[in-house]
């Protein structure tokens, strides 16, 4: 099990064609991957730094017995899991249902309301957390900022009318 203490790790994927995605994020202070941990069997993604990390590790004897041995902890991590859960389940059935753009508009809408910039990466590291392509993370973006949904600046992505981008979500 991975602890990360302070800073950003990404869950990689390689997919058939060999574009990488990038399914799962952790910023710290979290429990990096624990479905693989519990699984058992070497996990189906890769991790990346995204920031600077400090991580301790723990091995999964070591977490089972914390599971077992302290309810606090096996409360957290079973609520963490069902949230995770649900979280898979609404990202599955929006990338089933929902154009591009109205998928960009729920993420972007999800991050962190009191950071006054959504997005500080390039347009291709979204693209990989979103599972596009970056010529599609790009006409959605052009569409959102069309509307005056959002700015690109050279932070990253403002969210410049919190309304006008949720007319994007339908």
């Amino acid at each position: 099990m991975v602890l990360l203490l302070s800073g950003t790790v990404v869950a990689t994927y390689v997919k058939p064609a060999g574009v990488e995605v990038w399914p799962e994020r952790w910023v710290g202070p979290a429990l990096v991957d624990k479905p693989a941990v519990l699984d058992g069997d070497p996990p189906s993604t890769g991790l990346m730094a995204m920031t600077t990390i400090s991580v301790r590790l723990l091995r999964r004897a070591g977490f089972f017995r914390l599971l077992e041995d302290e309810r606090s902890v096996r409360e957290h991590v079973l609520a963490q899991l069902a949230r995770d859960a649900m979280a898979g389940r609404r990202r599955l059935a929006q990338a089933a249902t929902l154009p591009a753009v109205a998928q960009l508009a729920i993420w972007l809408t999800a991050q962190n309301q009191n950071q006054r910039v959504a997005w500080r990466g390039s347009q291709e590291h979204l693209a990989r957390v979103l599972g596009f392509s970056r010529v599609t993370v790009n006409r959605a973006l052009a569409q959102l900022t069309q509307a005056g949904a959002v700015r690109l600046t050279a932070h990253g992505i403002v969210i410049a009318d919190q309304t006008r981008l949720a007319t994007f979500i339908g």
